[in-house]
């Protein structure tokens, strides 16, 4: 069964504006069980009352938690992905004009009008997925800090979960453009790369247990488990998080706040 999720942006000043992104979990077969989740669309829109700001996404983007881009080096692997390849980060253009000194950068997640957050930071926590990192482009690469024509350094202060604040912005009567990649990841759990490649080093059977870095290492003791269970409870939970048990879609809302 296919389950569409969408992520939200939402450009929240004296009036909203929003932008949208498709984001996925992909195909990923355990034990028999396939999840598997598609989608998204793009929608523009502007902000007024002295205060400009709008929010697009690039075309044709998409959060997918797939298939690593490259193939694996073992003949017959025990945990498959059959759907997408992964696609961790998609580019967005923030315009805005007026008196506007930080835009603050904020994170959700809802389902059927209730706020998830909580349970999708869960994920995060746990070391299935990372937060998502906030980084400037520029002229189709990126730099940090990114300084825009006439302006200081632009920055990106970490907040909190899921919150960044781009600061040192300026007050402009002519709509200025800045470039952001927002790029997520998996967890340490799985040391950072892609799970069908980490569980795929292991055997079915091989007992697993958190390293003091959070790392699953081979090893008996308190929380150790089969590498088979491991998948099976951690990629369920990702995707259940994403697709509400496959029963609802989840929308991830991107709040963008000015400040003045």
């Amino acid at each position: 069964m296919k389950n569409a999720s969408k992520i939200v942006a939402m450009a929240a000043a004296a009036v909203s504006g929003f932008a949208l992104v498709g984001i996925g979990f992909a195909a990923w077969v355990i034990g028999g069980q396939t999840a598997a989740s598609t989608g998204g669309n793009i929608y523009v829109d502007t902000v007024v009352n002295g205060i400009t700001l709008s929010a697009t996404v690039e075309e044709g983007s998409s959060v997918v938690y797939g298939r690593p881009e490259e193939s694996i080096a073992v003949q017959s692997p025990w945990l498959e992905n059959d759907g997408a390849a992964e696609q961790l980060a998609f580019n967005m253009t923030l315009t805005y004009s007026g008196d506007v000194s930080a835009i603050n950068v904020s994170l959700g997640v809802e389902c059927d009008g209730v706020d998830i957050t909580a349970i999708y930071n869960e994920c995060i926590s746990d070391g299935i997925i990372t937060d998502y990192q906030l980084s400037f482009k520029t002229d189709g690469s990126f730099s940090y800090p990114y300084v825009p024509a006439g302006e200081v350094a632009l920055g990106a202060d970490k907040l909190g979960t899921g919150e960044y604040k781009i600061v040192n912005l300026t007050e402009t009567d002519q709509a200025t453009d800045i470039y952001v990649q927002l790029t997520f990841g998996w967890g340490e759990l799985f040391a950072g790369v892609n799970p069908l490649i980490f569980f795929n080093t292991f055997s079915p059977d091989d007992m697993l247990v958190k390293s003091a870095d959070g790392v699953l290492v081979r090893g008996d003791g308190v929380g150790a488990k089969p590498a088979r269970q491991w998948a099976t409870d951690v990629l369920s939970k990702l995707s259940n998080t994403l697709t509400n048990y496959g029963s609802s879609l989840a929308t991830f809302v991107l709040t963008l706040t000015a400040e003045q």
